[in-house]
């Protein structure tokens, strides 16, 4: 009989079966597409996402300054991601912060500093008093002036006069508006008759103690601390104590109103700014003063309006400590806003999946198994205030804290040892020992507080100062002037003068309004805690050791509390001298959990993304050992140059071009290899069982014994059961790309590998049913030993960084195993947003990566040849019953 004839009856016979067996060939498709529907289920809440380029803000090192190192520190805590070039990019800009309020903050306060050295507010204030001071002593060539004013004091009688200071010669009605209403006032509410009106508004003002002493005086304490005669002076002694009981007999609303009407009608300083008396030349004097007081304080009040960040910066704070129910998410953006001039948001997070490889973050979440029993005695420390321990514990109660605290805690309060202690090795300790420093004046800050504290709150309720500038701020003259030169500004005069206003004048409810006492209170709380937390700061780092030995033992007891930095060592100084060599060599000894690991120089895995897990990649910026180099570097330049002048360092992470953020790939990528093995495994159950059968069943001898050849026989069944993986693979390629599993590969390379793994397959098959002659018992056996050969891969991947290219060409020829690399570098591909294409095939996406796609291909269609001879040898070797 002919070869296609045989062949034909074979297939024939084979189809024939499968068609009866309708169930049994529906689920042997289906089955693989059923698995392949959850993933796209899955897949549907992992879409890809097209990752924008990144930008990362640089880091300051501790020479670019100790604001910007601090802010680097803080605002690059999670290494942020931009889309866009950060402000430090930019031409001529380093910074990456300074819009950033305490940025801001400084600024103004620079600004301010610089200005209060050309601010003449207090000259003109002195320049006022000693005109006045003038006036008042120019008795003797203004006595004829003064004679004009006759008035009868208590120490005299009404016939007697007692000469008067031209300070004392004015009237109160030179202090009244043009178009005054207090007589109409008088007369009216007061019931008192024109005449006593008259002498009031014709009393005689002492114009020294209005300006100077008259502030905060009101109409109610005439009566009491203060004499009428004091600041006035009435001629008629009688309307004069008619005028003290109508103070001391009215009400408190009266009084009230009375003295608003009062204010409502005065210019303080409208007897000075106009000729009052022929307008003599120390009147003039007196107006140039006041001018000059008025333009200084006009131009200060500007530049404190301009003074934006304090006001943003307060706002800020109490939103922090006014609602303590906020989530920790809004706390960290206002923290943020505050040091960095953006929310938390305002960067992409980068993770990476690098993790799983490591075993790091034992180190900062303390998972290690006595971790516990020593932070729990450490969590009080006997050389820190109470204050500094209550903030250890705090930081130690929540999860998040605690592991930034342990990452804080060696840069704080660890020590820094080195060695040899030489003269030579002194001159850079001195050097870096600066950088340290420099701290201090926040250390002192408490003090310097302490000492000024008073005198600043007495300067502000007390002086003479500013009293003269309250009463300034309620004449009318020069509240016009104030609001003119506020124009351009959210501030007016009433402004001013509330935020002004002395404790005991102050009749609003509490908080209510802003004053200069609130920032004074505010100002006071910021001190104490910064020097509060200053005293959690050991500024006494450096401390040197005898040899690399005992400095290697000293830290580790220093570890166990984890106050431990870094250690130097010099090995080629020289003992007696403090001669420098040209070439100075040093070493920085770390615990290796702050650093970088230094058995490998590449991830294990390749995940597509930048290195910009903060805790895993930046370990060189956040373990202090960039920030110690950059110190040390610049204390050997100082000490070997002996100059001065500071060069400011920043790094940047060089910005990584846009890529497909694909978790549901990434994930998938290690998972695609299992996922198609348990696809096919019902279809290698049947294979085998089919097989098997006809040799249980003695078809296989009687077909041969009817003229029919072996190798017609195996062909008709790779035939056969090709025929419907090839069907399933179509679907599933299909399946694949409208799910959008595999979205850039080219469905022609995805079809030519599932097809070559369906061959091998088959071969696999054959070989695996030679081992038996029950069908039952290969079926369930064969499953087993078909899922048994994808382990290895599993292996490999664990391995990978000691799996060459050798040995990947020996395991591959267990078929699954060559399958799984395959899976595993479409999935690297598809990351990458390339995808397996024909340009491709023979590349790999890894560097140094000799194995490709091309190369699982091959050694795929040399494991069926394989597979194909042992199952020749083995059937003809052992031609009977298989002894399992």
């Amino acid at each position: 009989m002919a070869v296609s004839t045989q062949l034909g009856l074979l297939l024939w016979k084979n189809f024939t079966y499968r068609r009866r067996q309708t169930v049994q060939l529906l689920i042997e498709i289906i089955w693989p597409l059923f698995i392949f529907f959850i993933l796209i289920s899955v897949r549907l809440y992992y879409p890809p996402y097209e990752q924008h380029e990144c930008h990362f803000p640089n880091k300051a090192m501790p020479s670019a300054g100790t604001l910007p190192w601090v802010q680097g520190i803080i605002c690059n805590a999670n290494n942020p991601c931009f889309r866009y070039p950060t402000p430090g990019e930019t031409p001529g800009v380093v910074g990456n912060f300074n819009d950033s309020i305490i940025s801001r903050l400084f600024i103004d306060a620079k600004k301010i500093l610089l200005y209060s050295q050309q601010d003449k507010s207090f000259e003109g204030f002195k320049g006022l008093v000693r005109a006045l001071r003038k006036l008042q002593r120019n008795n003797e060539d203004l006595r004829e002036m003064a004679a004009e004013c006759p008035v009868v004091t208590p120490e005299t009688d009404s016939n007697q006069f007692k000469p008067l200071t031209l300070l004392e010669c004015f009237k109160l009605k030179d202090f009244l508006r043009d178009n005054e209403s207090l007589s109409e006032f008088l007369e009216k509410n007061a019931t008192l008759p024109k005449h006593a009106v008259r002498q009031i508004v014709e009393a005689n003002v002492n114009l020294e103690k209005v300006l100077i002493k008259g502030f905060g005086v009101h109409l109610r304490d005439l009566c009491n601390s203060t004499s009428l005669e004091e600041f006035v002076t009435i001629a008629d002694k009688n309307v004069s104590d008619v005028t003290q009981k109508i103070i001391c007999q009215s009400s408190s609303d009266w009084l009230n109103s009375a003295e608003s009407h009062f204010l409502s009608n005065l210019d303080f300083l409208k007897p000075i700014r106009k000729d009052v008396k022929s307008d003599p030349k120390i009147i003039k004097d007196v107006s140039i003063a006041t001018d000059s007081l008025l333009e200084s304080l006009g131009a200060l009040a500007v530049e404190l309006a301009s003074m934006k960040s304090w006001r943003d910066m307060r706002n800020e704070i109490l939103s922090l400590t006014g609602n303590s129910s906020q989530s920790p998410n809004h706390m960290y953006q206002a923290v943020s806003r505050i040091i960095c001039g953006h929310p938390e948001g305002g960067g992409l997070k980068i993770k990476s999946l690098n993790w799983f490889e490591d075993h790091n973050y034992k180190a900062l979440f303390g998972s290690n198994d006595n971790d516990s029993t020593i932070e729990s005695s450490s969590l009080y420390d006997n050389s820190s205030t109470p204050f500094c321990n209550n903030l250890m514990k705090n930081m130690e109660s929540n999860p998040i804290s605690r592991m930034m605290w342990r990452a804080l805690k060696p840069l704080l309060m660890g020590k820094i040892l080195y060695t040899p202690d030489t003269p030579a090795t002194q001159r850079i300790i001195h050097e870096v020992n600066k950088t340290f420093q420099e701290f201090g004046v926040l250390r002192d800050l408490g003090g310097m507080w302490e000492e000024m504290r008073p005198k600043i709150w007495n300067f502000m309720e007390n002086s003479e100062e500013m009293d003269l500038v309250r009463t300034l701020l309620q004449n009318n003259a020069s509240a016009r002037f104030f609001n003119a030169k506020l124009s351009d500004t959210d501030w007016h005069v009433d402004d001013v003068s509330r935020f002004l206003s002395k404790a005991s004048e102050d009749t609003r409810p509490h908080a209510k309004g802003y004053t200069w006492r609130e920032v004074f209170n505010e100002t006071d709380e910021a001190i104490l805690t910064i020097s509060r937390f200053m005293e959690c700061v050991n500024l006494d780092k450096l401390e040197p050791v005898a040899n690399e030995e005992r400095l290697v033992n000293k830290s580790m007891h220093l570890l166990d509390d984890r106050k431990f930095w870094a250690g130097i060592v010099f090995p080629d100084m020289k003992t007696n001298t403090s001669d420098l060599p040209s070439n100075v060599n040093y070493k920085i000894r770390m615990d290796i959990d702050n650093v970088e690991r230094t058995n490998k120089i590449m991830d294990g895995y390749w995940d597509p993304g930048p290195r910009a897990d903060p805790f895993e990649d930046m370990r060189y910026i956040w373990g202090g050992f960039t920030y110690l180099q950059d110190v040390i570097e610049h204390g050997i330049i100082r000490a070997l140059t002996g100059s001065k002048e500071k060069t400011g360092v920043y790094i940047q992470q060089m910005p990584y071009p846009c890529y497909v953020d694909d978790i549901f790939l990434q994930v998938m990528s290690r998972s695609m290899p299992l996922f198609m093995t348990l696809a096919w495994m019902y279809s290698v159950a049947i294979i085998i069982k089919g097989v098997v059968y006809e040799k249980e069943a003695r078809l296989k001898e009687t077909m041969r014994i009817m003229g029919l050849d072996n190798g017609i026989l195996w062909l008709s069944w790779f035939i056969s059961s090709l025929i419907p993986l090839l069907i399933s693979a179509a679907l599933l390629v299909l399946i694949l790309k409208l799910g959008n599993l595999l979205p850039y590969s080219d469905p022609g390379v995805i079809y030519l590998f599932l097809a070559s793994f369906g061959i091998v397959t088959i071969m696999q098959c054959f070989l695996i049913s030679t081992l038996f002659s029950r069908a039952n018992l290969a079926a369930a056996c064969g499953g087993i030993i078909y899922f048994t050969l994808y382990l290895p891969y599993v292996l490999c991947v664990a391995w990978q960084n000691y799996v060459g290219f050798g040995a990947k060409i020996v395991v591959s020829l267990l078929s699954p195993v060559a399958f799984g690399f395959g899976c595993e570098y479409f999935a690297l591909f598809e990351e990458q947003g390339v995808g397996i294409q024909w340009s491709n095939l023979l590349s790999s996406p890894l560097q140094q990566d000799t194995y490709n796609l091309s190369t699982s291909i091959c050694l795929m269609l040399f494991d069926a040849m394989l597979y194909a001879i042992m199952t020749w040898y083995i059937e003809a070797v052992f031609p009977g019953k298989s002894t399992l």
